[in-house]
């Protein structure tokens, strides 16, 4: 099977490539953290000015775009890059095994249709998608031998890009690694390319607060980019944004926030067979409990609230009390639902 499996770095891969696939932020014309902003880094600002132009990925989905000023670690020019959104992991009770290998079949096709004869993969869906190593490995060693096994595919060459982490130890185990770069140039890599560092707690909070501030112009940014979508739509699009900037949260840490069932989100927002009715929504006190999780203000609240035909007015006490919260940068729900309890309202999220 013309597949290699190397330890290398994407942005600057050691051999030769016509394309890459590239993990993109979910917002078009957005920059993500690693390895997407080291490839916009060296294709140049046309890269970001073409994806602006361009509509917002679902699941699975991927653009094509020109390399720009992108090349290899040989000087090289990389001639494309896939930009792809990951499917999403969901303790695997919803087929996501399968939405993986499909993504990861329907890019090779693209490229092969596109004449590319040789591509780079990241482990896709691996990292702050949630997959599991061993699910993630085995959705891409399926998808590339169910293409390599026509003969008309043959004479392309794919390589599945590792880097860093448990991926590289699981692949390791598994099969026959070529290794472009050694540990302590990953570990160099990583330090500068995928973390900041910080060096009190002062700056740590500081850190913490312009993260929120440009969050919170992002959820701006969002909400006038997507006008016409509904409150789920809108909420999924909300929350792929802090899933992408804080790898660590998952759906079911966002829920906890809001004091709602782990799975709910999945259940009830993601998965929601009426999504794209233009008039799908979620109860009022649903929609309030996510925006604290989120940490929206209160005119991006009333926002969400509004495409969920739902009124968020201090006339109403609850609202007034959230209002009031919001205000007082209280966005904790435990802090909310303590000011709604003292004030003999309902709380926000499961009773």
């Amino acid at each position: 099977m013309p597949l290699t499996i190397i330890m290398d770095n994407l942005a600057n891969l050691s051999k030769h490539i016509d394309a890459i696939v590239n993990l993109c932020h979910p917002t078009p014309g957005e920059i993500g953290t690693g390895v997407d902003a080291a490839i916009h880094a060296k294709a140049g600002p046309r890269l970001r000015q073409r994806l602006a132009e361009l509509p917002r990925l679902h699941l699975g989905e991927f653009h094509y775009t020109d390399g720009y000023d992108l090349t290899n670690a040989l000087g090289e020019k990389v001639a494309g890059i896939f930009h792809v959104r990951g499917p999403l992991w969901q303790n695997g009770a919803l087929g996501e095994e399968a939405q993986l290998r499909k993504c990861y079949l329907d890019l090779l096709e693209a490229a092969h249709g596109r004449g590319v004869k040789s591509i780079a993969f990241p482990m896709i869906s691996a990292g702050n998608r949630g997959f599991p190593e061993d699910v993630a490995y085995r959705a891409a060693t399926d998808a590339f031998r169910e293409f390599f096994d026509q003969p008309k595919h043959q004479e392309m060459q794919a390589y599945l890009v590792i880097f860093g982490g448990k991926v590289v130890d699981y692949c390791k185990r598994q099969t026959q690694v070529e290794e472009a770069v050694d540990a302590a140039t990953v570990e160099s890599i990583l330090k500068s390319v995928y973390t900041v560092p910080v060096e009190t707690t002062y700056e740590w909070m500081l850190a913490s607060f312009m993260r929120w501030i440009t969050q919170s112009g992002k959820f701006d940014q969002y909400l006038a980019q997507h006008p016409q979508e509904n409150a789920i739509q809108t909420l999924t699009g909300l929350v792929d944004l802090v899933l992408w900037d804080d790898p660590k949260l998952s759906e079911a840490k966002i829920c906890k926030r809001g004091n709602l069932h782990s799975r709910h989100f999945s259940n009830n927002v993601r998965n929601n067979p009426n999504k794209d009715d233009p008039s799908a929504t979620l109860p009022k006190q649903t929609l309030l409990a996510y925006a604290v999780a989120l940490g929206l203000n209160v005119g991006q609240t009333k926002e969400l609230l509004f495409r969920g035909q739902h009124l968020f007015d201090a006339r109403f006490p609850v609202d007034k009390v959230v209002m009031e919260c919001m205000n007082e940068g209280k966005t904790d729900i435990v802090a909310v639902n303590s000011m709604l309890e003292k004030e003999g309202l309902p709380m926000l999220g499961r009773q």
